[in-house]
């Protein structure tokens, strides 16, 4: 097996590897995935023997993301990178290629001094993914129930000193 981490640039390279994982991640249209390459501050693939074989985009805390997950972040803080989805095919699952993604975001965060914020489900449990993310150095900053998928997710962040607590507006 041959691997390499590369820019991800085609939005259908990211819809069709999102979607096949779906319903471990909520599908997207190809007009989602460009959104989120063009807003991205980060976006990779892994291409193992000549094929995309994961994903991962990372977004600002300023690239205003309508998601319920992310909103929690911002609310609470400012200087991070959020990981929006980060994608292994199954049939590459176990030979380091999350790893290697991860990496790619760890060198972002420490050259722009900047948090990384993510989130598992932790109720039901992902224990590979919670597990995973401890191994990677990431730590619960909370927890939030969404109402629409029923479940329970852990906050995690890694390098959590440089995330700024957002100040309430004054009144």
């Amino acid at each position: 097996m041959t691997s390499r981490i590369d820019d991800l640039r085609d939005p259908g390279i990211l819809r069709e590897l999102n979607n096949a994982a779906a319903p471990d991640v909520n599908q997207i249209d190809e007009r989602k995935a460009d959104w989120l390459l063009t807003h991205s501050a980060l976006a990779r693939m892994a291409i193992v023997d000549g094929h995309a074989a994961g994903v991962i985009v990372v977004l600002g805390d300023a690239s205003n993301l309508e998601s319920d997950y992310f909103r929690w972040f911002t609310d609470r803080y400012e200087n991070f990178l959020y990981i929006d989805r980060v994608i292994v095919a199954e049939t590459v699952r176990r030979c380091g290629l999350a790893t290697r993604l991860y990496r790619e975001v760890d060198e972002l965060a420490r050259s722009s001094r900047m948090a990384i914020a993510s989130e598992v489900y932790s109720q039901p449990p992902n224990i590979p993914s919670l597990n995973f993310h401890r191994k990677m150095g990431y730590r619960e900053v909370g927890q939030q129930f969404s109402n629409s998928e029923g479940k329970m997710v852990s906050k995690l962040m890694k390098f959590g000193g440089r995330a700024r607590p957002r100040r309430p507006p004054s009144e």
